[in-house]
């Protein structure tokens, strides 16, 4: 993998026992921003983020995400510990952050996504997300690319988040690890029980086993779909043989469902 990269992106470093700083961290000059590490050329990881000298614009970032996953979507809400059904209690799961870094026109965007511990989800329904293989795809873009086609991809802002789940999931918090101004903003300490918040999580949220399946259900049950991208969008883009190919992917995708 690494003889594949560009090798300009690194420059050997050489330690010696005789220097006294034989010791200290080398700084490697490296493309954070494409390869995700951290200044050390280290892979970047929350609490890596939070000792480095970006800290402050790291917290503006995770209290973003709190505001996106309480506010503006409504994901998850704090309650208290005897609102959670006694039998859920088992799946109470905890919260972790993703992180990353992206610099665009020399300057950074941090960038927290708060996820869930599946592996503590107790879900006995379905749970596989059915996709096109990565062979398909390719074989998809190597026609556009044959035929001289446009290509056009869409993000629907926060589908994920957006999508109910099928029953509630239970997430807890450390206090100390929230932002003071997230504390104040939703009242968080009048739920805190030793130390923790408990979150009830009600719509798709990264991590969770069951809401691949749930969200590809939702959007291909939507009926305005196929019209939207394939008899207005792909048909005005692309040739009638692209049309055709991009049909028959599309029913690939949405038949599991």
């Amino acid at each position: 993998m690494l003889e594949s990269l560009p090798s300009a992106l690194f420059t050997p470093t050489f330690s010696s026992c005789e220097h006294s700083d034989a010791e200290q961290p080398q700084q490697v000059p490296i493309d954070v921003s494409t390869l995700n590490l951290d200044d050390l050329g280290n892979p970047l990881k929350w609490s890596t983020a939070c000792k480095s000298v970006d800290r402050d614009k790291w917290i503006a970032a995770d209290a973003a995400e709190f505001i996106r996953l309480i506010e503006t979507t409504k994901t998850m809400r704090p309650i208290l510990p005897n609102d959670q059904p006694v039998e859920r209690r088992k799946d109470t799961t905890y919260y972790n952050r993703v992180v990353k870094v992206k610099v665009k026109d020399g300057v950074k965007d941090f960038r927290v996504r708060g996820t869930v511990g599946g592996d503590r989800i107790h879900y006995d329904g379905d749970v596989a997300a059915n996709t096109a293989e990565m062979s398909t795809v390719k074989i998809l873009l190597q026609s556009v690319v044959s035929d001289n086609a446009n290509f056009m991809t869409l993000d629907i802002k926060d589908f994920y988040l957006n999508t109910p789940l099928t029953r509630p999931e239970y997430i807890k918090i450390q206090v100390s690890s929230i932002p003071q101004a997230i504390l104040d903003r939703f009242g968080l300490l009048q739920y805190a029980r030793t130390g923790v918040v408990l979150f009830e999580i009600t719509k798709g949220m990264y991590g969770l086993p069951q809401a691949g399946l749930l969200i590809g259900m939702r959007l291909f049950s939507c009926s305005n779909v196929k019209k939207l991208f394939f008899e207005h969008s792909v048909q005005t883009l692309c040739s009638k043989s692209m049309y055709t190919k991009f049909e028959h992917l599309f029913e690939i995708i949405r038949t599991p469902f």
